[in-house]
């Protein structure tokens, strides 16, 4: 696959490349560093975003055809364990229309049609249920924080922890020295970059 231009790749999530701020992110030796929106050091490199439909969901934290355009997307983590792999349809009937006050079992069952949805190969849901995920979502507001770089490097002995749930770590490149490391404390995120290269 060829490599896919920045500015292609950010159009991905609704953003223009000549207004998002894109340096190179260089964490030293030894350094711990946080990627989340407490840090205010991070305010000009973040983007959150709001999903108005699975689909938006899809693009942004999926992977394969329906992810951003990106030929390396690497998911760090599952989604939690209340949205785990199972079959909604033997938690709540959301085929139908949804209650104005949703029970827990149709929470339930949203959040495992989601999961199958957004994170899993099988994308054939009944368009009732996706209609239905589509209103659940804008009522639910969710954010998707998207961390945007041109280059990453993280040396020897160094951490980069993304510790922002449903995030996307956005990058062109991004290469970890022996013994660094990028690791994830969230239920959600992804690494949409042009390669990622270890020594």
């Amino acid at each position: 696959m060829g490599k896919v231009p920045v500015g292609e790749r950010l159009k991905a999530y609704g953003l223009d490349e000549a207004h998002t701020k894109l340096d190179d992110l260089n964490i030293a030796a030894g350094v711990n560093h946080d990627l989340s929106a407490k840090n205010a050091t991070m305010a000009a490199h973040t983007k959150t975003l709001y999903p108005q439909s699975v689909d938006d969901l899809r693009r942004w934290l999926g992977s394969g055809a329906h992810a951003a355009l990106s030929p390396v997307t690497t998911h760090l983590a599952p989604l939690t364990a209340r949205s785990g792999v199972v079959d909604f349809h033997t938690i709540a009937d959301i085929t139908r229309p949804l209650p104005a006050a949703l029970t827990t079992a149709h929470t339930a069952a949203l959040y495992a049609a989601a999961h199958r949805y957004v994170l899993s190969n099988d994308h054939g849901l009944e368009p009732a249920v996706v209609a239905n995920l589509n209103q659940w979502i804008v009522k639910l507001k969710p954010g998707i924080s998207l961390f945007h770089f041109q280059d990453i490097r993280v040396a020897a002995g160094a951490k980069l922890t993304i510790n922002a749930a449903n995030s996307v770590l956005f990058a062109r490149y991004i290469t970890i020295e022996k013994t660094g490391k990028i690791v994830t404390k969230v239920s959600v995120a992804k690494i949409d970059c042009a390669g990622i290269k270890g020594h």
